[in-house]
């Protein structure tokens, strides 16, 4: 019937958009990976840059100012970036218990 036809219509559009939501998500949480890489590589590489005068000279000036903005900045950045595939994480679960519950 016609009925029957736009509900299987209905059905593979949600599907489809259920795929998009999963690419979606697998995409935020695979550059939220690469981002909290990228802070890790960071910080590694100004900490090296600063532990080499203050171990050989406890007076050398305190890493500059500008290092710690970037770090503080890639660091919210990453949290953002985690916040993001949180909330894309939630909405998909709640989406696939929405379909869940039509086709039941």
């Amino acid at each position: 019937s016609a009925a029957q036809r736009q509900l299987g219509a209905g059905v593979m559009e949600l599907q489809l958009s259920l795929q998009d939501s999963l690419d979606l998500s697998a995409a935020a949480s695979w550059r939220h990976t690469l981002e909290l890489r990228l802070l890790a590589m960071e910080l590694g590489a100004l900490e090296e840059q600063h532990d080499v005068p203050h171990a050989t000279n406890p007076w050398a000036p305190p890493p500059p100012l500008v290092t710690q903005q970037s770090v503080e900045a890639l660091r919210r950045r990453a949290e953002a970036s985690e916040q993001e595939a949180a909330r894309l994480h939630a909405a998909l679960q709640q989406q696939a218990r929405l379909a869940q519950a039509e086709r039941e």
